[in-house]
């Protein structure tokens, strides 16, 4: 608290620090607190409440502090405003008119700032919202900016953001004040180029890519094999054939200033494939179901010997065909919970349904049911038919 000041004004000091991109080197809370107060102490002001808070001012009515500071002007708390500079108080015209309301209603002396002091007459309420304005129009100003030089960037021929894989960016040692260019990355280059050929020509999946691309040592810029979804991001990226289009899906389209990895024929051909791809089923492999299973002579694991399936103990040994057929066995008369019971009586259901609608007499057992959901149904399906690992199922 400060003491009593000759003018008898009471102020309330307002530090805002945005945690917005464009205003990160606006001046700290402490900073701006710290200096506004030295100022009262020097000029004898009385300084009653200090709010500050970390928030944008670029949409009207959502400062929690701000309008704590109206309130307090509407209920006469205070009279005065000590902040470190006019857009700390509006970037926004809403915020900015109500401060102006409360002026023309006398609930506002003055405010005061690091270098000017504004008073309730019309011309400095005329230059507060020309600031203010000003600081608004900086704003509204700001995208518009960005956007342009991101258009420039790309008439350059280069796209804004990460160089992908299979480019890298090259700096002139003798120029240091000239701009970089693209260049191939001859480390990753060929391995791009596989992949286009394994998916476009070869018709593989891009997983079965991946791990061919992964094995050959294809590696991020980290020293990380490359991940699906990093190889589903390049197959898309049309930015190996030479071209780009800025903003994503906007129809602008730019030529680029560096040399294609892959031809826009391979490129439209594998933008075919990956769209025409079939989503196939994902079938159960036996060395994933046997897990949960176990001999019920022995009670030990499952594991594949010679070809065959056989416990740990070799109290047996089953043709794949045969272990299978001893799976949905041991499902069917082991596996008696409601949940599991309920899907195997609604796909019966579904079935029996089909059959009445394509005029077909056919039936089907529980068996079958569960045949079809352990090699075609979701991962939910055989969680539901599947024991835990710890309480295995008996063959």
């Amino acid at each position: 608290m400060m003491k009593q000041s000759h003018n008898l004004l009471r102020y309330c000091l307002y530090a805002r620090r945005s945690s917005e991109e464009e205003e990160r080197q606006s001046a700290s809370l402490e900073s701006q607190i710290s200096t506004m107060t030295q100022k009262a102490v020097r000029e004898n002001l009385e300084i009653v409440e200090v709010i500050q808070e970390s928030k944008s001012a670029k949409k009207a009515a959502i400062r929690d502090g701000y309008k704590q500071l109206l309130h307090g002007l509407e209920k006469n708390q205070w009279d005065a405003i000590l902040t470190f500079s006019p857009d700390r108080l509006s970037r926004n015209a809403g915020d900015l008119g109500q401060l102006v309301d409360l002026m023309d209603e006398g609930k506002v002396a003055e405010i005061r700032t690091h270098d000017q002091i504004f008073k309730n007459t019309p011309d400095e309420k005329f230059l507060l919202m020309l600031l203010c304005g000003q600081a608004k129009l900086e704003n509204d100003y700001r995208g518009t900016n960005v956007k342009r030089g991101m258009r420039a960037v790309c008439h350059t021929g280069k796209r804004p953001g990460p160089t992908p894989l299979g480019y890298k960016l090259w700096y002139d040692p003798k120029n240091k004040k000239a701009q970089s260019k693209i260049i191939i990355d001859d480390e990753r280059v060929h391995h791009i180029q596989n992949l286009f050929r394994l998916v476009g020509e070869n018709g593989l999946s891009t997983r079965e890519a991946m791990r061919i691309v992964n094995n050959d040592g294809f590696m991020t810029t980290k020293g990380n094999h490359v991940s699906i979804g990093t190889i589903i991001k390049i197959l898309h990226d049309p930015f190996y054939t030479g071209e780009f289009e800025y903003p994503k899906s906007s129809g602008t389209w730019y030529q680029g200033s560096y040399e294609s990895i892959v031809s826009k024929e391979l490129y439209e051909t594998v933008q075919v494939v990956l769209q025409n791809a079939e989503k196939r089923p994902i079938k159960s492999s036996l060395q994933t179901i046997t897990k949960h299973f176990c001999c019920k002579k022995c009670g030990s694991e499952l594991q594949e010997y010679e070809q065959k399936i056989t416990c740990l103990k070799r109290c047996f040994k089953w043709s794949e065909q045969h272990t299978w057929k001893k799976i949905y066995k041991a499902i069917d008369e082991q596996v008696t919970h409601d949940a599991a019971l309920k899907k195997i009586e609604l796909e019966r259901r579904r079935f029996d349904q089909i059959c009445t609608i394509t005029k077909q007499k056919s039936a089907v057992t529980s068996r079958d049911i569960i045949e079809y959901l352990i090699q075609y149904g979701t991962r939910f399906d055989r969680h539901l038919l599947l024991p835990l690992k710890q309480n295995k199922l008996r063959i």
